[in-house]
């Protein structure tokens, strides 16, 4: 009898003082931070590229949950050090090599114009590649049959691009046409891409390309009512999708499909800084877990081909050893 009491008491014993071990670990986890994550800060620059912060702010917002650790920091300013950039226009293949890339998505151009654009009626079966040149473009940087007086003033409109010092949309869509930024002819915007919609509004014979997360709304899905599309001379059934239809079934056409004088361009991040774990982290999160949202953002997911590529990249040590 006397033995067993002196057990129940070396058991109780045993059992209290592994619940102090545990509440002073407790405190111990709880003190240096809970998740054993270090603690960071990613910077970001978005200079130049800001019509893609929506869903980059997205994929923060959702990595945040599961690190609590990582902190991100936007910037706006290209003399600014920090971790990644975004990037958004096309590199020759040099300049890809050369420096460490991860794409994350892809974004599409159409054309757009006021609803009381002439243009809309002038056209039947839609532009050409000839046309939108004609539209676009300053005649030095095309052929004699591209170009005619009688075209020039039977789609006469008033062209709007944004200042693209570093590389947005407007190169992406210069770029498509084999020119340069410098050859779109009419008003430059500074700023932002979605200013240019504000003068769109505002002008009958306004034409210009934008990303489909700026013409369309996000919230009811259908083309921004102050907007219409240019007609395209494409296929019927792509017509079908791309005039009737609400942003999802234009996001699937354009990802299934290529889209005659439609540009679609990846964009994704530019490692700045070296031998980072956590920047790594993030980027494989994106394509695994991130891609979800791009279409709810009014973004293109990425193609087959182009997502294993990013995907062993982020998966590879080599990616790593690159940034030492």
């Amino acid at each position: 009898m006397i033995k067993i009491l002196v057990d129940m008491k070396k058991n109780r014993l045993v059992k209290w003082i592994t619940l102090v071990n545990v509440f002073l670990f407790s405190i111990m986890v709880y003190a240096f931070g809970g998740n054993n994550e270090e603690k960071k800060t990613i910077s970001i620059n978005i200079n130049g590229s800001k019509f893609v912060l929506p869903i980059v702010e997205k994929w923060i917002s959702e990595y945040k949950k599961e690190h609590s650790g990582i902190t991100f920091q936007i910037e706006n300013q290209s003399n600014k050090k920090v971790a990644l950039s975004i990037i958004v226009s096309h590199l020759e293949e040099g300049e890809l090599q050369s420096q460490a890339i991860v794409f994350a998505g892809r974004y599409a151009l159409l054309p757009i114009t006021n609803p009381k654009n002439p243009l809309l009626n002038n056209t039947k079966k839609g532009l050409n590649r000839k046309e939108v040149k004609t539209i676009l473009f300053e005649k030095d940087i095309l052929d004699d049959e591209d170009y005619n007086e009688e075209k020039k003033s039977k789609y006469e409109t008033n062209v709007y691009s944004r200042i693209d010092k570093q590389g947005g949309a407007s190169t992406t869509l210069a770029n498509y046409f084999d020119t340069n930024l410098s050859n779109i002819k009419g008003k430059k915007i500074l700023g932002d891409e979605i200013y240019i919609l504000n003068e769109i509004k505002k002008d009958s014979i306004g034409f210009a390309y934008n990303s489909l997360n700026y013409i369309y709304n996000l919230q009811t899905r259908d083309l921004k009512p102050e907007l219409s599309l240019v007609p395209l001379n494409i296929k019927s059934k792509q017509k079908d999708v791309l005039y009737f239809s609400k942003i999802d079934e234009v996001i699937t056409l354009l990802e299934n499909e290529e889209i005659n004088l439609v540009p679609v361009e990846s964009f994704g991040f530019i490692i700045e800084e070296k031998n980072s774990w956590e920047i790594i982290s993030f980027l494989k999160w994106i394509l695994l877990n991130g891609q979800k949202y791009n279409n709810e953002f009014g973004f293109l997911k990425l193609d087959d081909k182009t997502f294993a590529s990013q995907k062993n990249k982020v998966e590879d040590n080599k990616l790593l050893s690159t940034l030492n």
